[in-house]
């Protein structure tokens, strides 16, 4: 099981990564294609604006139906599962077409908040393409609940793939199809590329046996969990938002591009956690889900273990080769045009301070779903405004001294202080889950992660200063340092006998025995 799990979690890595860079070819094309002129700030104020539903819908739905359904099959078997699934999708999807109706109907008011800049046609024209969107709203609900049931059956193919999928439905248009059809027609491709994942959806359902039934039930047990669980889980999210608008407000008052610098640092960090942590919150939160309904705890504190062992793994060099090579890696993503070495510079101050937080951050994120799937949303909630008051103090304190830097070490401190005490939190309430072992992952990450550092820096200063300055000298040397550094971390690992790597190591010794 652990070695699946590990599998698993690099298959979601890789299709992330490429999914990432999917995601920067389709923002060059929309930018080639329209420009930067008023219909693409409509479309993109639309989007914000459809976004603020659908982020509410999938981020909830997806954090509570999984634990419940873990329970609804410990009680009830397969059959009450889907019998259940049914009753879910058939009432979240009249929840959902109600709020479209609404959001249709009042969206001149909505945005007259959201886009108060805009008057005349670009805010009818802000206004139509988010009516255009909302339908989004309902795929994302349908989407989130099968997902969430595939997830608790150790299904991930359709979560690998969706971004793959939107991206390729959304490039295709905008090589295709653009001199046909204006912004009103890559809104609707964003409507259907928001849908398409129940195309990968349905054939997974079908190797399940899965059969849909019209079944409402209001009454449902069950469903009155889920919406007992929701509303703390978006308040959770609510506070990660504030967090960051409290970062900019503050920014907005120091030097010009402070803001930016912390929206480009904050992007980059947050490519790590998408690619990374995101795998493997979505591959253990099932595992926990369905070890927090048994009586005995033991399971879900060694996924617990395995989960922070394999985040200690991953996001200490992260960190490590982001503060060694932030200059670079900022100068290669955004550094042409109005871009300038400065803005680099500050970006890269930034993204380094940013970087100190990126563990407690991965750790803060995991320990809410494991709270989750024991069916304590009110703890997190508390944690995460206790992270917002602690934040905002941080800010006060050191933005006189640092800038914006010290913003961005605010949200760090804040991040690693709640996270130790999520920690003491969850093992006051199942006992010790083996801290122990994650110490020592810690040291031997650290200590590789330093040495690997060490090999970043110089080798990246040598292969640069042998290609020379420009564009590829850039390229060829971050490339190498990267490759060496990531070789040098391994190696280390294993001559340390981290165990997680090691069951990969024997695993495919095995395979290449039996070849």
């Amino acid at each position: 099981k652990k070695t699946q799990a590990t599998k698993t979690m690099m298959m979601l890595a890789i299709f992330s990564f490429i999914s990432k860079i999917m995601g920067f070819v389709r923002e060059s094309l929309i930018a080639a294609k329209y420009g930067s002129g008023s219909e693409t700030d409509a479309f993109f104020l639309a989007l914000v604006t459809i976004s603020m539903f659908t982020g509410v819908v999938s981020s909830s739905i997806g954090t509570t139906l999984i634990p419940v359904l873990s329970q609804v099959e410990k009680e009830e078997g397969k059959e009450g599962k889907q019998a259940h699934l049914n009753n879910f999708i058939n009432i979240i999807g009249i929840v959902a077409l109600l709020l479209i109706f609404v959001a249709i109907v009042f969206a001149p008011l909505l945005l007259r908040v959201l886009a108060k800049g805009l008057e005349g046609e670009s805010f009818e024209l802000v206004v139509l393409l988010s009516r255009i969107g909302l339908p989004s709203i309902f795929f994302s609900s349908i989407i989130g609940v099968y997902r969430g049931y595939l997830q608790s059956e150790g299904m991930f193919k359709e979560s690998a793939v969706t971004g793959l999928i939107t991206n390729i439905i959304l490039i295709f248009f905008l090589i295709v199809l653009t001199p046909y059809f204006d912004v009103r027609g890559l809104m609707v491709t964003y409507v259907i590329a928001q849908a398409s994942p129940l195309i990968v959806q349905m054939v997974s359902l079908k190797s399940l046996n899965y059969k849909y039934k019209y079944h409402v039930d209001l009454k449902d047990k069950y469903m009155s969990k889920v919406m007992h669980m929701i509303p703390p889980v978006l308040v959770g999210v609510a506070i990660g938002d504030i967090n960051s608008m409290v970062d900019n407000s503050m920014a907005s008052s120091l030097t010009a591009g402070s803001v930016s610098s912390l929206n480009y640092a904050r992007r980059l960090e947050g490519i790590t956690m998408g690619i990374f942590i995101t795998s493997i919150m979505t591959v253990i939160f099932p595992h926990l889900s369905t070890e927090a309904n048994k009586d005995d705890k033991t399971g879900f504190k060694n996924v617990i273990t395995q989960g922070m062992n394999i985040i200690l793994m991953i996001t200490i060099p992260a960190a490590v080769g982001m503060i060694v090579l932030g200059v670079p890696i900022v100068q290669l993503a955004f550094e042409r045009g109005k871009f300038t070495h400065t803005n680099t510079l500050m970006t890269a101050g930034a993204l380094a301070f940013y970087s100190i937080g990126i563990l407690a951050s991965a750790i803060h994120q995991f320990l809410r779903r494991g709270f989750y799937s024991l069916h304590d949303t009110k703890t997190p909630v508390v944690n995460s405004a206790i992270a917002l008051g602690i934040n905002v103090i941080l800010n006060i304190v050191l933005v006189r001294s640092m800038q914006h830097r010290g913003l961005a070490l605010a949200t760090s401190l804040a991040n690693t202080i709640t996270a130790l005490i999520l920690i003491v939190q969850l093992r006051n309430k199942i006992g010790g889950f083996g801290i122990g072992k994650s110490l020592v992952v810690f040291i031997k990450s650290t200590f590789a992660s330093i040495v690997m550092g060490l090999v970043a820096h110089y080798s990246y200063v040598h292969v640069s200063g042998l290609v020379g300055p420009g564009r590829m000298g850039l390229i060829i040397g971050l490339f190498s340092a990267v490759l060496l550094a990531v070789i040098v971390y391994f190696i280390l690992l294993l001559v340390l006998r981290v165990e997680e790597l090691n069951v990969l190591v024997d695993k495919a010794k095995e395979k290449l025995v039996k070849a």
